[in-house]
């Protein structure tokens, strides 16, 4: 069992719940549009889409940096559209990290429990405690100038803990880092939260990122959430075609619904074959569709056994497996194989390409480019 779900069989009502939450700022267009969101007690829930899809608004609007045009949000079943972003007890975490360069590590985490009144010796306690928390309490006499990215980054995090927050909300917190630093904090942010009794809503465009570290994913596309699930069910079970192409590597196999039969249905293809897939949306005989296989479900062999005859074009080393994109005169698609299974496949071969059922699901047709 997850974190999140021991917290939401023990939890009756959200943390937070968006009701109709709608926002715009030219009174034509919603950024955000009639959003209705449930946030669980001690969650980690990331908003995870491309650029203008709404998460970065949607968190602005929690912290209470914008106000939503329609709707209400509420925080324990209070609505809080009116209360400043100082009095909602969460921290905000920035990619820019937003630290005061005239003050020192320790002066930048001690800041809001300054501006809460605490007495000193406590404001010196929980400083260092916090510090602890991001393996920074030997810098803390230090300037942020003098911190790597990485440092600034871990100081901005105890900034937004040290007061116990009861929920940390974090807006492309690693985006300043390099890969290996990225990957690192993602480990580290993760652990916290596993420690911490708190909510973390956290905002990535970065999928991998929003997998690994995640109980649950909202994915966001034209102002509103195309799926809400497991970080394993966004990948595995994606709801419709633009959650299948912009969360990880997808096929995509254009095709026509030519009859259904329970949750299965039979899909022609532009090389004539039908294939049945898993008819996701309850799509009608006559209606157009995609069907997404993921390139690691594919299985490709050199025998003739397969659903449809493919020829060799690339074919790239990376190490754990090999990357092999097959055509036809009207398809083409990805299939990352173990290097123990591609012993003689060579560029212009021919294979063969089959798959599971399960593996193979038939979605709307979602023509617009991801980014």
């Amino acid at each position: 069992m997850t974190k999140h779900e021991s917290h939401a069989d023990n939890q009756a009502q959200p943390i937070v719940q968006f009701v109709g939450v709608e926002k715009t700022y030219d009174g034509k267009v919603n950024v955000v549009e009639a959003l209705d969101l449930d946030i669980e007690q001690g969650e980690f829930l990331t908003f995870l889409g491309p650029s203008g899809s709404g998460k970065t608004t949607t968190l602005m609007m929690l912290a209470g940096f914008e106000e939503p045009t329609a709707g209400e949000i509420l925080l324990n079943g209070e609505s809080i559209n009116r209360v400043p972003p100082f009095r909602r007890n969460m921290g905000v975490v920035f990619q820019n990290y937003a630290l005061f360069p005239h003050m020192t590590v320790g002066e930048n985490v001690a800041y809001s429990l300054k501006q809460r009144r605490m007495p000193k010796a406590e404001i010196a306690k929980k400083t260092l405690e916090a510090l602890a928390m991001v393996e920074l309490e030997a810098a803390a006499d230090r300037h942020p100038g003098q911190l790597s990215g990485g440092q600034q980054q871990r100081v901005a995090l105890a900034r937004a803990l040290v007061f116990e927050p009861s929920i940390v909300l974090m807006d492309e917190p690693l985006g300043a880092l390099d890969k290996n630093l990225r990957e690192q904090m993602q480990i580290e942010i993760k652990r916290l939260h596993d420690r911490l009794p708190m909510t973390f809503v956290y905002v990535t465009h970065d999928q991998t990122e929003a997998l690994t570290m995640s109980d649950r994913v909202a994915i966001f596309n034209d102002g509103k959430i195309q799926q809400l699930d497991t970080a394993q069910n966004v990948y595995e079970a994606p709801a419709n075609d633009f959650v299948a192409n912009f969360v990880g590597e997808n096929n995509r196999i254009a095709g026509q619904i030519l009859t259904t039969d329970g949750d299965q249905c039979q899909v022609q293809i532009a090389t004539g074959q039908t294939i049945t897939a898993i008819n996701v949306l309850q799509l009608q005989p006559g209606d157009r569709t995609n069907l997404s296989i993921r390139p690691e479900r594919l299985r490709v062999s050199q025998d003739e056994s397969g659903m449809i005859s493919m020829t060799i074009k690339e074919v790239i080393y990376f190490g754990d497996h090999i990357r092999v994109t097959l055509v036809t005169d009207s398809t083409e698609l990805v299939a990352k194989t173990p290097i123990s299974l591609t012993k003689g496949m060579n560029v212009g071969g021919q294979v063969s390409v089959t798959w599971d059922v399960e593996n193979c699901r038939a979605l709307d047709v979602h023509d617009e480019m991801v980014a």
